[in-house]
């Protein structure tokens, strides 16, 4: 299960990377999808312990550190995003030996110190790796890291010795879902190395019954746009595992050592996701589980790449049954009905009603919004990841805001609205009376609430 701190580092990177997703792009190393074991940094630059001594480069430093450190049967790791270390705080103990080995593999490597000063997005003071030999002798190596910029390093014998950011990710993510153990299947880590991706160990693993068919209903929609996403992923790379429709199949989730591909910048941690049946691998994606949360073949591909459409204009054209009921009310509503109706269903926390007024691309998010990323997908939680901030929602007024980014295809309404908040909303964003910003989209010709702001 994700703990405090670990909850704490995804929103603290995630607000990085969205204040300012073009600085990614300053730190060359972070765009790299090596292989952890095809990595080759090396750093000639040369520092002194003092005046008195000679210059010790840092690859003698690292060898140093390593015949030191090479034998550890612990680690301790003390992570935290914002430095609270409260009195109740444990470090992650890692003692599994792959993991523990992985770890020192990134130390063989150094890189060359960034241009940049670190950023107020990073995470330094108190951070630490506590190593521990057979005797339990301990070897502590501090560490920070910068979020913004994707660039960190470890401290020995007063030596900053930068590594790729990979290994901060890894870090963290250990912090974050402290695996018990890093025994990885061999059929799993060949399939993943045969694409360059190192995973590092397994984050969960649950049951699943796959539906029964992917035509999505009012009643089914969610698990059938997730499933019908993925399997086309899947399939793409000779995995099909379509047919196993109705079966009871295994999800197995493995944190990757690797970051997304580019596109998804500036999202970077990958999860790898095996689907099993009867013992087997039968289909395998990657996706970063949370927030957007793209996901992409084991090649790299986005579902654009393969299909030439995104996933919503795909899956409205070919998976949804138009003659659902609900489906068929909705489309026949007029602007003004569609947020009203948005409104009644969020108080009435009608969650099949309210999903329906949203476009497809809102509820593919609405998948993955706030979740652990120990799971797979969301099931619909009002407040969690579907609007659910109105117990009650007076509608004073519907006003076109009229603005140059309305186009035939999107219209953007002030709705002025007197709202009783629910007991877990943001109270300063939703007291009493509040004008929303409602934007509504053109869906494969139907008017869908594309947006909701304060």
């Amino acid at each position: 299960m994700l703990n405090k701190h670990g909850k704490l580092f995804i929103l603290f990177g995630l607000i990085a990377a969205l204040l300012t997703a073009s600085s990614c792009t300053s730190n060359p190393e972070v765009h790299k999808s090596k292989q952890l074991s095809n990595i080759n940094y090396t750093s000639k630059q040369s520092e002194t312990k003092n005046s008195d001594t000679v210059d010790v480069t840092i690859p003698e430093i690292i060898q140093e550190l390593l015949n030191k450190i090479g034998s550890s049967t612990k680690i301790e790791i003390y992570h935290d995003v914002f430095n609270y270390f409260e009195p109740h705080y444990k470090p992650a103990d890692l003692t599994a030996s792959s993991l523990i080995n992985l770890i020192l593999t990134f130390f063989k490597y150094s890189i060359d110190p960034p241009v940049q000063d670190m950023s107020g997005m990073s995470v330094k003071d108190s951070q630490k790796l506590i190593f521990y030999n057979a005797d339990q002798e301990q070897t502590i190596i501090p560490f920070a890291y910068d979020s913004l910029y994707n660039f960190g390093y470890i401290e020995y014998e007063g030596n900053k010795i930068y590594l790729s950011y990979d290994f901060f990710r890894l870090v963290a993510n250990i912090e974050t879902f402290r695996p018990s153990g890093a025994s990885i299947p061999a059929d799993v880590s060949t399939l993943f190395k045969k694409y360059n991706w190192t995973p590092a160990f397994l984050i969960s693993s649950e049951k699943i019954k796959l539906p029964s068919d992917l035509s999505a209903n009012s009643e089914d929609f969610q698990d059938k746009l997730y499933w019908s996403y993925n399997m086309e992923l899947s399939k793409s790379e000779g995995m099909d595992f379509s047919k196993l429709l109705s079966k009871k199949v295994t999800a197995e989730i493995y944190n990757l050592i690797e970051p997304l591909p580019e596109s998804a910048r500036p999202y970077l941690d990958a999860r790898g996701i095996i689907i099993r049946y009867d013992g087997n691998i039968a289909g395998a994606y990657i996706d970063l589980g949370t927030n957007s949360s793209p996901s992409f073949t084991l090649s790299g591909k986005s579902f654009y790449d393969i299909k030439g459409m995104e996933i919503s204009e795909w899956f409205n054209s070919n998976q949804i049954n138009n003659n659902d009921p609900l489906f068929v009310k909705v489309y026949r509503m007029s602007h003004e009905e569609l947020i009203k109706t948005y409104f009644k269903a969020m108080t009435d926390k009608d969650e099949k009603t309210l999903l329906a007024t949203m476009t497809t691309k809102q509820r593919l998010r609405s998948l993955f919004t706030n979740m652990e990323r120990n799971k797979l997908y969301n099931k619909p939680e009002f407040g969690i990841n579907i609007p659910g901030y109105a117990k009650k929602a007076d509608i004073k007024e519907i006003k076109v805001f009229n603005t140059p980014e309305n186009t035939e295809n999107r219209i953007e309404y002030y709705v002025t609205v007197d709202i009783t908040p629910t007991d877990d909303a943001i109270p300063i964003l939703n007291k009493g009376v509040d004008r929303r910003s409602i934007i509504l989209e053109k869906e494969n010709g139907v008017w869908k609430i594309a947006s909701d702001g304060h």
